[in-house]
């Protein structure tokens, strides 16, 4: 007699596993978008004008475990 406990069990577990991997899934965060044209005061086109950098660094707070 073939035992279906294990099987159902297993079926179970990798089911509940496929299950919470896409809850943990945020979606796209970031979509980048370059419609917006920066100038400088000269008239040329700035490239990369919001990627901050080295030297104009941006940081931000975030909230890893959201508590």
């Amino acid at each position: 007699m073939i035992n279906f406990k294990p099987i159902i069990l297993s079926l179970f577990l990798i089911f509940i596993t496929a299950l919470t991997s896409f809850s943990q899934s945020q979606g796209p965060v970031f979509q980048f978008d370059s419609s917006v044209k920066v100038y400088d005061l000269q008239g040329n086109d700035q490239y990369l004008a919001w990627s901050g950098g080295f030297d104009n660094s941006q940081f931000s707070l975030a909230d890893l475990n959201n508590d």
